[in-house]
């Protein structure tokens, strides 16, 4: 895979280059009543380019390339780069503190008679407002 280097990013990688780092916690609070699904734990790093790209693109984001990724320049230590530049980032995973819910959807593959699927006889395909 490509890494595409993005103009507008350039003057973030020159500043955090320079930067002293140094260990840090981060605390995150939500709003109330915020609803964040996933499936993993978001990470710091993820968090950060998300920002940044804000930042230097004034909340436009990145045009979607096919087969390639933006390098994005965090203010972190990389521990490790791939012989391809791919950073692994000094970072964790931004673990919650207090109540949470879970929530979890099943879809099955198997035929029904169609008072569901919206459809009497050949493919299921599944009517998810039904």
């Amino acid at each position: 895979m490509q890494l595409i280097e993005y103009p507008a990013l350039a003057a973030h990688a020159a500043r955090y280059a320079e930067l002293e780092m140094e260990p840090l916690r981060v605390t995150a609070v939500l709003r109330a009543n915020a609803q964040v699904a996933h499936y993993d734990y978001p990470h710091l790093e993820n968090v950060l380019a998300w920002a940044v790209v804000q930042e230097a693109t004034t909340g436009r984001g990145l045009p979607p390339r096919e087969g390639a990724a933006y390098r994005l320049p965090l203010p972190l230590r990389p521990l490790w780069r791939s012989p391809d530049g791919w950073p692994l980032w000094a970072s964790t995973p931004l673990l919650p503190i207090g109540d949470q819910a879970t929530d979890v959807i099943y879809w099955h593959k198997r035929l029904f008679p169609g008072r569901w699927s919206g459809v009497k006889r050949g493919k299921f395909v599944p009517n998810p407002t039904a």
